[in-house]
């Protein structure tokens, strides 16, 4: 890389066919072979703004080499500036492309994710309303939820009903959330009107605000 010097540093002298050149060699100054092996630690961007600069540089040679070809008997070095940055524009080209080809096989791996992902949840959903349903029609039931445990609502559902009511109008008895967290839950719903709409009523008297059991 020593040939190039005199075309880019002021302590030599410059021939007056170079001068055209300078903007070139200043570019290709900084892309000796060994500063070149950098490019393959380069995020995707730098990749660009690297090829950006290389293509730059070669276009200033490859334009000014047409109107004077007697430079490159003259000046061979400018030949082995004109290869060493094609070279890094293959580099730089390569490792960009296999940049871009890495990223699209995260992006369809991560969207083939997504999907399997929200088929499992489907395939859950479609299980659990299904489990549901069956609860529904072995109770006698058209709305509500069966409970987490024995205590327990989902947190949609946090009015809890009571069952095994002695009386004729009414099958159990239901709860606020935070109310009574002794009781042992016969069914859950989402709502006061929906408690009501299945025959279950509030207790006559107020039930205490919420307590550990």
């Amino acid at each position: 890389m020593s040939a190039v010097a005199p075309a880019i540093s002021s302590v030599y002298s410059v021939p007056s066919e170079w001068i055209s050149l300078k903007p070139a060699m200043i570019l290709f100054n900084r892309f000796t072979h060994e500063n070149r092996q950098n490019i393959y630690f380069l995020e995707n961007t730098d990749l660009e703004k690297e090829l950006k600069t290389y293509n730059e540089a070669a276009e200033i040679i490859s334009k000014y080499l047409s109107n004077s070809p007697d430079l490159l008997r003259k000046y061979p070095e400018i030949s082995e500036a004109f290869r060493e940055i094609n070279s890094g524009i293959i580099t730089a080209k390569r490792l960009h492309e296999r940049e871009i080809n890495q990223r699209k096989e995260r992006e369809e791996e991560q969207r083939q994710q997504r999907l399997r992902e929200e088929e499992r949840e489907r395939q859950e959903a479609a299980i659990k309303k299904e489990y549901v349903q069956q609860e529904r029609i072995k109770r006698g039931l058209r709305y509500g939820e069966p409970p987490i445990n024995s205590y327990s609502c989902p947190a949609q559902f946090p009015i809890r009903a009571t069952a095994n009511l002695d009386e004729s109008d009414s099958r159990g008895i239901y709860y606020y959330s935070n109310e009574r967290a002794g009781v042992e839950v016969f069914w859950c719903f989402s709502s006061e009107e929906e408690a009501k709409a299945e025959n279950f009523r509030r207790p006559h008297k107020t039930p205490p605000k919420y307590q550990p059991r």
